[in-house]
């Protein structure tokens, strides 16, 4: 896919570039700031003067509505407040999203810490868990993702629902998977600690330009490391030797694998190995593609 300027005397492929762009968005029921819009403009590199021109030009008025500064597929009105309660509820979340995302940081071998899923864009439904990515030192991200599943049995026991289902380590920062549900993922997610990293992941990803051309920056809310984050692991990980390390890392890989294999069976987006740890059992990501591909089919875009 090329990304192309959008020309000054050409508006189509602005007007389909928004269409697109909003009807990813209504997959999830969420209707997009102009700002949004912008940012996570779909396959075309444009500035927020050419987005609230278009809008305003009225070409586009048989599929998008703006109404109460959000901009929705027409029809689909009533989804302004759902996202404003479901906006306020992500508020809330995200004070243990943050000290969650500390102790995971904290925690031996971590290296970055970012919230991923529907808390990264305030999309919260009622009962929603926290979804995090987490990238580990190489060679440790098995014995670290048994620290994190201590972590997420202490949070259900406070009555908070943690999901750490994404780990990889730091040799496994480019992603295999090139769809735009794998540059929404990279692009919205919010770093919480470990910014050189996120950056670098960033970086050697960069063919999520290609889909996404105007989200290159990081998203609003990343933070960098906080004062001290690093203390606590520089003064564990020396005590694991080396040989012992990776004997019990190659253990645990073996066992953990077995076990989760056992428990939810194979899927297409379930992977394990040294170095990546994706438990995303649901299939969340092919139903996500099938459902936007229905609503363009619909739209009449191609």
């Amino acid at each position: 896919m090329q990304v192309q300027p959008v020309a000054r005397d050409s508006s189509t492929a602005l007007d389909q570039a928004l269409i697109r762009t909003v009807a990813y968005a209504d997959v999830f029921d969420y209707p997009l700031t102009v700002a949004q819009l912008w940012r996570y403009l779909v396959g075309i590199s444009a500035t927020p003067a050419d987005v609230n021109m278009a809008l305003r030009s009225g070409r586009l008025c048989e599929h998008l509505e703006v109404r109460a500064g959000f901009v929705l597929l027409v029809g689909r009105a009533e989804l302004i407040a759902q996202r404003l309660a479901q906006a306020e509820r992500a508020q809330q979340l995200w004070r243990h999203a943050h000290w969650y995302g500390a102790r995971l940081a904290q925690l031996p071998f971590v290296r970055m810490v970012a919230v991923t899923g529907a808390l990264a864009m305030d999309n919260v439904a009622p009962g929603a868990d926290i979804d995090y990515l987490i990238v580990t030192t190489p060679g440790r991200l098995w014995l670290c993702r048994t620290l994190t599943i201590l972590l997420v049995r202490a949070a259900r026991l406070a009555g908070h629902v943690i999901c750490p289902n994404y780990l990889i380590s730091e040799r496994a920062l480019v992603m295999r998977d090139r769809s735009l549900y794998t540059a929404h993922e990279l692009a919205q997610m919010v770093p919480l600690a470990g910014m050189p990293i996120y950056q670098r992941m960033r970086a050697m990803n960069s063919w999520v330009d290609r889909w996404l051309p105007n989200a290159g920056a990081a998203p609003e809310g990343a933070i960098g490391d906080r004062p001290g984050a690093g203390r606590i692991r520089g003064l564990a990980e020396p005590l694991l030797p080396a040989r012992l390390g990776s004997w019990l890392e190659e253990a645990t890989m073996e066992r953990t694998i077995r076990r989760l294999i056992r428990r939810h069976g194979p899927g297409a987006e379930v992977s394990f190995g040294p170095d990546w740890c994706k438990g995303h059992f649901a299939g969340h990501g092919g139903r996500i593609r099938l459902a936007y591909q229905e609503r363009l089919q619909r739209l009449g875009i191609e």
